[in-house]
């Protein structure tokens, strides 16, 4: 079995990713803020806050010993702050940015190390349509976040190729969730006429390009962004 580290695996995209990549191959190993979750034998939960960035390298090796080489990573890990430049505040600024970039980042690297000796690793890291085009309800802590893990896919992708590593980014647009379901219908509809497709992603169309860019499929892209943002993004 081969061991696939996720991050986020309980979130709203996180769950579909775990469950489009449970079969009898692969080895799940899941982090999450949920405690409650049993593992099997396809699957393994730990509960970690990735806003503690200090406590990666510990948790790491613990990860490390229990389950040896880790060859793939998907990162579904995400945290938004709705305040604005003026109002958002250093702490809560750092907070956002050990959750979406620091501690993917650090656990990155140590893959890395690893996949290198190995010749062999694979990663997919879940960005946003706001790395590229500024929301007026994001806060600049998320949207720039987003960007420096972009930017750092693409850096493992274009330095650590000739060791067999791929790295690729997918940015959603907007997708559907507990947060748009509860929107009244008029706002939903408003939406939904800013989206060239008339509709909300969904959380599986994403869990299928992840299988995707996992898969001997797509052993020849590597350092790509893939946008899933029904036309959103056009570039």
């Amino acid at each position: 079995m081969k061991n696939i580290l996720i991050l986020g695996g309980t979130g709203s995209i996180g769950k579909h990713v775990v469950s489009e990549l449970d079969n009898k191959k692969n080895h799940l190993i899941i982090l999450s803020l949920n405690k409650s979750l049993i593992s099997n034998s396809r699957r393994t939960y730990y509960k970690f806050d990735l806003s503690e960035a200090d406590n990666v390298s510990n948790f790491f090796k613990k990860i490390n010993n229990n389950h040896g080489f880790i060859e793939k990573f998907v990162n579904c890990a995400g945290s938004i702050n709705r305040k604005d430049l003026l109002t958002e505040n250093s702490l809560e600024f750092q907070k956002i940015f050990n959750i979406n970039f620091i501690s993917p980042m650090m656990i990155m690297r140590e893959l890395v190390r690893k996949m290198k000796a190995k010749k062999k690793g694979n990663f997919v890291n879940i960005s946003s349509q706001m790395s590229k085009i500024p929301h007026p309800n994001a806060g600049p802590s998320y949207e720039i976040s987003k960007s420096a893990l972009v930017t750092l896919s693409r850096h493992i992708a274009y330095n650590y190729a000739k060791y067999n590593i791929r790295s690729n980014i997918i940015s959603p647009g907007t997708i559907k969730s507990k947060m748009q379901i509860s929107m009244k219908t008029l706002a939903l509809n408003n939406l939904k006429k800013n989206i060239p497709l008339k509709r909300l992603g969904k959380p599986e169309e994403i869990a299928k390009l992840v299988k995707f860019l996992l898969s001997e499929d797509s052993s020849y892209i590597t350092g790509a962004d893939i946008k899933i943002s029904g036309g959103s993004i056009l570039d």
